[in-house]
């Protein structure tokens, strides 16, 4: 099965939630294991660390809707965005094979295509289909990539 992998499912550090439950955050040195074990302890038990959970939640169940939305305004002619039951990577299952070797250099550069991240791709044969992880970029960067592909799909008759 050859298929593409835009984008990342490794979350976005710099979301203030996991900026303030970081365990190195404002370390003068390396924490220890057992330092590490005690913050975590401290931080499962704070009163805001439920809300402050649900909050991050949110955030990327937002970024989903988002994602979806920028998908049905390209791509919905040309596949189905298969919602995930968990994790930051949605799939997109084309209805029919295409070709993207032409637009993968633009993909690079927009900064949402990673070669070392796309062993399993062959790219001299079509794609059945896209993981898109939400991890991170930004929705503005698929909504780029998402015109790219749109553009190369139209090609395909």
């Amino acid at each position: 099965m050859n298929f593409l992998i835009l984008g990342t499912e490794i979350p976005d550090y710099s979301h203030p939630v996991l900026l303030k439950y970081n365990p190195q955050e404002n370390a003068a040195r390396p924490l220890t294991e057992d330092e590490k074990i005690m913050k975590a302890v401290k931080m499962l038990q704070s009163n805001s660390y439920a809300s402050d959970l649900e909050k991050l939640r949110l955030y990327y169940k937002e970024k989903l809707q988002r994602l979806q939305v920028v998908y049905n305004e390209y791509l919905s002619k040309y596949g189905v965005f298969n919602m995930p039951s968990g994790g930051l990577g949605a799939w997109i299952k084309l209805n029919q094979d295409q070709h993207i070797s032409p637009i993968l250099a633009p993909l690079a550069e927009i900064g949402i295509y990673q070669p070392n991240d796309n062993p399993q791709l062959d790219t001299k044969l079509p794609i059945v289909g896209i993981r898109a992880g939400f991890g991170s970029p930004d929705i503005e960067t698929y909504e780029k990539a998402f015109g790219l592909l749109a553009a190369q799909f139209k090609t395909v008759k």
